[in-house]
């Protein structure tokens, strides 16, 4: 009888993805015009009800404005308290979360199939009826303040903020860090307009995702697909700021007294996903710092010891798009690791990648693309990706494609192209240097 005991001391053979079928999403018009993307994946009676909307900080008119908003929506109706919308939702078994970001902001209603009338009524409740009561807006300004005040202190913190200022400017929506004072000058009225401006249905979009049957799309025709919910409002204007990206110092480096570790962020803008380049730079950025085995870990982690996490990514955005290192040393390595780290982008510029490097790396980005579509809510997740920069699922196809193709030399090109004029942010130097 063969043995059937697995041999450990050889590693699995790593093989290219084949032919993929991802399970796509189907768009249909609720009864109102409103568009609804249905995902009927996995075998559990629990569904993903992602509603999204034009709410993100490119639409605020005053700092701070767009994630309060967001985080206050269940704070309060006229028919019900924030203690009992909470309890209402544990009781049905249901979730959501609220999330803001630069572009755009969403809430997400995760419910059994079973209690979906209700979840979804009251889900509705605290879009449309939020009243945001004073004494909950003084409680979140107070908390916003304390944990701004906490994360200060940290280099790490200080490092991506001012950075971010650095790649885009002090005024520009993506660049901006929010205040004490902007806090402090947060009130329900402005809000209220936010509110109004941006959470209005009529320039919402919804992806529903999970076990989905006629009776679930019923539902949500029946709750959201009432003309009566609409507001006749028009699609909120992206700030005129974003055209105004400030030029600033290539190099900000802030000392930070009785710091012992240094928070490091280098990088660029670039572009977004829709580019032609941002796949196989994709690939690149994976190569020198996007996995554990990558570049800038085997050298400032494990050969040098100067941290304990040290990464590299590509971040899109709907406007813009931007490639980053970011670490944290001792403040004496300091310099030692920002000498390494150009070392390893030098590198990447002169010399070829070794193939059987390069293979083990499309590997594990297949790996990765797989995962990101196991199961119906990480399926939705991926095709909110697309949504939000009107791509269709040939984007997936060709990302594989991409991936399996892409040569060193061509690595080669696109690093001596990009990573060049490269901006440098140090927080947490004994003193300015």
């Amino acid at each position: 009888m063969p043995s059937l005991a697995i041999d450990r001391t050889k590693p699995p053979i790593l093989q290219d993805v084949g032919e993929i079928n991802i399970i796509e999403a189907t768009q249909v018009q609720l009864n109102n015009n409103i568009p609804l993307y249905t995902i009927n994946a996995g075998e559990q009676d629990v569904l993903k009800f992602e509603i999204i909307f034009p709410g993100g900080t490119v639409h605020e008119k005053q700092h701070a404005v767009a994630v309060a908003t967001t985080q206050l929506l269940d704070e309060g109706t006229e028919k019900h308290s924030a203690k009992e919308i909470a309890e209402l939702f544990e009781y049905y078994g249901a979730s959501i979360e609220k999330q803001t970001t630069f572009d755009g902001s969403s809430l997400i209603l995760y419910t059994l199939n079973k209690h979906l009338g209700k979840t979804l009524s009251l889900f509705l409740e605290i879009i449309r009826e939020a009243n945001f009561p004073e004494k909950e807006l003084s409680t979140y300004v107070t908390r916003r303040k304390q944990q701004l005040s906490i994360n200060l202190e940290k280099v790490e913190f200080v490092a991506r903020r001012d950075f971010m200022k650095q790649l885009f400017g002090s005024n520009h929506p993506y660049g901006y860090n929010t205040t004490v004072l902007d806090y402090d000058n947060l009130n329900t009225a402005i809000i209220k307009e936010h509110h109004k401006n941006c959470y209005a249905l009529d320039n919402c979009k919804i992806i529903v995702s999970g076990k989905i049957n006629s009776q679930v799309t019923d539902y949500i025709n029946k709750i959201f697909g009432n003309d009566s919910v609409l507001s006749n409002v028009t699609q909120p204007q992206k700030s005129n700021a974003l055209d105004n990206m400030s030029d600033v110092t290539n190099v900000l480096h802030i000392a930070k007294e009785g710091a012992i570790q240094s928070g490091i962020r280098i990088g660029k803008v670039l572009f977004n996903k829709t580019h032609k380049d941002f796949i196989e730079l994709t690939v690149l950025n994976t190569v020198l710092g996007g996995y554990f085995g990558s570049r800038l870990m085997s050298n400032i982690r494990e050969d040098k010891g100067y941290t304990y996490g040290i990464g590299s990514g590509l971040v899109s955005y709907q406007e813009s798009g931007y490639f980053f290192i970011t670490t944290q040393v001792g403040v004496d390595v300091c310099k030692d690791a920002l000498k390494e780290i150009y070392k390893e982008i030098d590198i990447l510029k002169s010399e070829l990648i070794p193939e059987d490097e390069l293979d083990l790396v499309k590997k594990y980005m297949q790996g990765a693309f797989v995962r990101g579509i196991d199961g119906p809510f990480e399926l939705a997740s991926t095709f909110k990706s697309l949504l939000l920069y009107n791509l269709d699922y040939s984007f997936l196809h060709n990302y594989l494609s991409v991936i399996q193709s892409v040569t060193s030399d061509r690595l080669r090109e696109l690093a001596q192209e990009y990573f060049t004029d490269l901006k440098e942010t140090v927080v947490g130097l004994p003193k300015a240097q």
